[in-house]
């Protein structure tokens, strides 16, 4: 009962440190050895209970906790600020919209507003991890990662096929990475789930480092060239709008899109239609 005891007290003393706390600073709260709280956070930080900043090297609570309930949820800080955004950007295009978080190696999809219609579950559900190579989240987070984490996430990947148009190999991400740091902007064509489509942009934390994305996704019918032009700038727009709520400020002075979407910028590719892998509801 005793190491229960000392988890539920570290668990709680991170609950109330909102920018995390270093290893003494936790010994000390919790009144116990160092020893004693870097074994415990070893077994938390391999459920996702905890997680640890690279740069800062502070643990705080992590999105495993969401296998316990939604109560979590209600507590990161990230999700009150950016939900009246996700609203508003979804309420504009009238597309289901979602804010994925990097927490450790995982892109993991926090929050999401469904668009009215509501005409397709899509894999995209509050809990789930998208895939880096295939998901328009998941390449805008990964895309302005240091080198050092890319490389770490990359080395053994599983580059799963989900759809003939799937990424499938690192030359061709690192391709891909490429053009989503060049634009400001991420697309999915088709490479998750058959007839469906997304785009995604960026959000930096105060630091300028980017630790979430947000996500328009719909199905082909609705998300032609034109429609994936004018939500690639929205959600370039409002992403921008976030990392200036969250306190991110441009070295340049501004904080505007990379680059205004065109039809021929976005890429998408006249490919055979198939299947959907989305549920009708």
């Amino acid at each position: 009962m005793q190491i229960i005891n000392r988890l539920i007290e570290i668990l709680f003393a991170l609950a109330d440190a909102r920018t995390g706390l270093g290893i003494t600073e936790l010994a000390e709260t919790v009144r116990l050895p160092k020893s004693t709280v870097h074994r415990i956070l070893q077994s938390l930080l391999k459920y996702r209970f905890v997680c640890q900043d690279e740069e800062t090297k502070k643990y705080r609570l992590g999105l495993g906790i969401l296998a316990l309930g939604t109560s979590l949820l209600n507590q990161i800080d990230i999700r009150s600020v950016i939900l009246p955004y996700l609203e508003s950007l979804s309420e504009r295009l009238g597309e289901t919209v979602f804010l994925t978080v990097l927490e450790g190696d995982q892109a993991i999809c926090v929050e999401k507003v469904e668009s009215q219609e509501k005409r397709v579950r899509f894999f995209a559900q509050i809990g789930s991890v998208m895939p880096f190579h295939c998901t328009a989240s998941g390449k805008a987070i990964l895309a302005f990662q240091p080198k050092a984490v890319v490389e770490r996430i990359l080395s053994g990947y599983n580059f799963e096929r989900y759809t003939a148009s799937t990424i499938t190999s690192r030359e061709e991400l690192e391709k891909e990475l490429a053009g989503v740091r060049e634009k400001g902007y991420a697309v999915c064509d088709r490479e998750m789930e058959g007839l469906v489509r997304a785009v995604a942009a960026p959000i930096r934390r105060d630091s300028g480092r980017v630790t979430a994305s947000i996500t328009v996704i719909g199905l082909i019918d609705r998300f032609d060239r034109h429609f994936m032009a004018r939500a690639a700038r929205l959600t370039m727009e409002c992403a921008d709008q976030i990392s200036r709520q969250l306190g991110y400020r441009d070295p340049s002075g501004g904080v505007g899109p990379v680059s205004c979407p065109t039809e021929r910028r976005l890429g998408l590719e006249e490919r055979p239609v198939e299947e959907a892998a989305g549920v009708c509801e």
